[in-house]
């Protein structure tokens, strides 16, 4: 690993401080792809899109979240992240989101065969779009 100058980098949600602590780089998913900053960036704000964030540490491991959408800044060497919600990736429980897919998916068909039998029952009413 080469030596990186760091830098003071905090993640913030509406809950709130998520991180702080000085890391080496960071890496978000902006809305036109990922973008990876190390100390001393040119000042930039950029949007970002669902996806994650990842925070390399002085001593080379990598802490990563996955995130929501939002924005980050960076401006004199000091990196703020912004985002609507931020789950530790060691934090997220495998079986409880594959049972809240399942979920999801069992409510969307339950809605699809609602919608069907609406229109089958009435096939001249156009189906609302929020029915689905």
């Amino acid at each position: 690993m080469a030596d990186y100058a760091t830098y003071p980098c905090r993640i913030v949600t509406p809950e709130g401080v998520t991180f702080d602590d000085e890391i080496v780089k960071l890496i978000v998913t902006g809305k036109g792809g990922q973008i990876g900053l190390l100390a001393r960036h040119t000042p930039l704000v950029a949007d970002l899109k669902l996806g994650h964030i990842k925070v390399e540490l002085p001593d080379g491991t990598w802490k990563t979240w996955a995130s929501e959408e939002g924005f980050v800044q960076v401006h004199d060497s000091q990196g703020s992240v912004v985002v609507e919600g931020a789950v530790a990736i060691d934090d997220i429980d495998l079986e409880a989101a594959d049972a809240l897919i399942s979920e999801a998916q069992q409510e969307l068909e339950r809605a699809e065969q609602q919608a069907a039998a609406a229109a089958s029952m009435n096939p001249e009413a156009e189906v609302e779009e929020d029915a689905i």
